[in-house]
């Protein structure tokens, strides 16, 4: 009978540690078309396997552009979909044996701007507020120390952040590691006079660091 169990554990682990093992690029080709219609599943495999012989990884998507793979690693893929926007994969470690995908999608309109969503190895999603709080366009700003509205800094800090209408973040996963760096792009929707009147009162990059469970912000 210990034998028996023991070669039904044998088995059930071979069975399993192809799951346990899946990598970015395993994910990648098995995703479904829904989750990034631009390309084909022979586009995904052709890109693949052009990174995995060092050739340039670049096919032509349904919309007949352009579209290349510039990163791949076990755990990442990054793409430049096309001139006005990329995407990116990141394979992300929880406290078991599971992994979350995490997938930005950016568009340069022509103003970059992110989505972030977040699946399961079966592509499944999950909701994007168990993973993330994104920020807000009032976390980019850094309020002066005083409340009086006459004072000058706060007039300023003020007439600043009412040019600040609609919140455009340009998100981007580390190929290193497994943070977030999210980068306020609206000032740069306004004009360069705004930019400037801004600058002081601007915080232009929030990171995330991913903690097996969630991005915090650091």
């Amino acid at each position: 009978m210990m034998k028996k169990n023991i070669f039904s554990f044998a088995i059930a682990v071979f069975l399993m540690s192809p799951l346990l093992a899946q990598t970015a690029k395993q994910l990648f080709r098995a995703m479904p078309d829904s989750i990034l219609p631009l390309l084909t599943a022979n586009n995904r495999a052709d890109c693949t396997d052009f990174m995995d012989s060092k050739m340039k990884a670049e096919v032509v998507n349904v919309f007949k552009e352009k579209t290349q793979m510039t990163e791949m690693t076990n755990d990442y893929i990054a793409l430049r979909l096309s001139e006005a926007s990329t995407w990116q994969m990141k394979l992300l470690p929880t406290n078991g044996s599971t992994k979350i995908i995490c997938v930005i999608n950016t568009v340069e309109g022509p103003i970059a701007d992110s989505r972030i969503a977040f699946y399961n190895t079966n592509w499944t999603p999950y909701k994007t507020e168990s993973y993330i709080k994104l920020p807000t366009i009032d976390d980019f700003f850094k309020a002066p120390q005083t409340n009086d509205e006459n004072d000058s800094i706060f007039i300023q800090y003020t007439n600043a952040r009412r040019k600040c209408d609609m919140c455009l973040v340009k998100m981007d996963l580390s190929k290193e590691d497994n943070s977030l760096t999210t980068t306020f792009t609206t000032p740069y929707y306004i004009n360069k006079t705004a930019i400037k009147d801004m600058r002081p009162f601007l915080c232009d990059v929030i990171k995330y660091t991913w903690t097996k469970q969630k991005f915090i912000r650091e």
